[in-house]
């Protein structure tokens, strides 16, 4: 297996891997959105609200609201206790009158390592002597059992090859304007995938040659695997854990073929 990147940005990060089929690309897939264990507000506490919006719209935004995961301290919720305690709960506060916009920069969290990943999402607008006032109580959790704990989004598709046949190719252009990714353009007078990787294997310029002289496949064994974090935690953390949860996966394979 071979890996090689092809973007990285603060948040997001696009990389080829080699060597692989689609089973494993598409568990890895399932693994970053799936299985990594971050914190959200599991549930609310109100003290006050007369803002325009009930209780269960607000604490359904508090859900949403992605936060920073510290998972050296604390242990998921499932593995702990029902009420929430210091192994696996972080409390995070919110007192707030209007008139003016509540955001989710206006938490205040016990922890400094578990935070709102952004501070400027909105959650409600209060208007004169209207007041907002609760606890959230954030817990960690997994994306499989609520989307409310998701850490990331990722996706793949395999790798495009394009063929070109010069011989029949008459380098008209109606296969560079039917491209909806512009992937494809003259140089040196001859038709090429000037932005190959863009390519989403749609085959609309093979459907628009006469001559049949494009011809677009994908390989088998080498995909653009595409990865963006929510907030919740670092590029670097999230393949660290998606690591970790392969090894122990593996090794808990290991030792079930050991007992037949």
């Amino acid at each position: 297996m071979e890996i090689r990147v092809l973007h990285r940005g603060e948040n997001t990060i696009q990389f080829i891997i080699e060597g692989v089929d689609a089973a494993f690309v598409n568990a890895l897939r399932r693994a970053f959105v799936s299985d990594i264990p971050t914190f959200a507000a599991d549930y609310v506490i109100f003290y006050s609200n007369t803002s325009p919006l009930y209780d269960e719209t607000i604490a359904h935004r508090m859900a949403m609201i992605p936060l920073t995961t510290e998972t050296e301290r604390y242990i998921p919720a499932e593995e702990c206790c029902e009420e929430g305690c210091e192994k696996c709960s972080v409390t995070l506060s919110l007192s707030k009158e209007g008139p003016g916009m509540v955001m989710s920069g206006d938490l205040i969290s016990e922890d400094s390592d578990v935070v709102p990943a952004y501070d400027n999402i909105p959650i409600v607008k209060l208007g004169i002597n209207q007041k907002l006032t609760l606890n959230v109580i954030a817990r960690i959790g997994y994306a499989k059992d609520h989307a409310k704990w998701q850490a990331a989004i990722a996706s793949y598709q395999h790798v495009p090859h394009v063929t070109v046949n010069t011989d029949m190719c008459d380098l008209g252009g109606a296969c560079i304007e039917e491209c909806p990714r512009n992937v494809l353009d003259i140089l040196d007078d001859q038709l090429v995938p000037k932005y190959l990787y863009s390519c989403n294997l749609c085959g609309a310029c093979m459907d628009v040659c006469d001559y049949d002289a494009i011809t677009v496949e994908p390989v088998e064994d080498s995909f653009i695997f595409r990865l963006e974090s929510f907030g919740n935690m670092s590029i670097n953390d999230l393949i660290q854990e998606v690591v970790k949860l392969f090894s122990k996966k593996a090794d808990s394979l290991l030792e079930n073929v050991k007992k037949l």
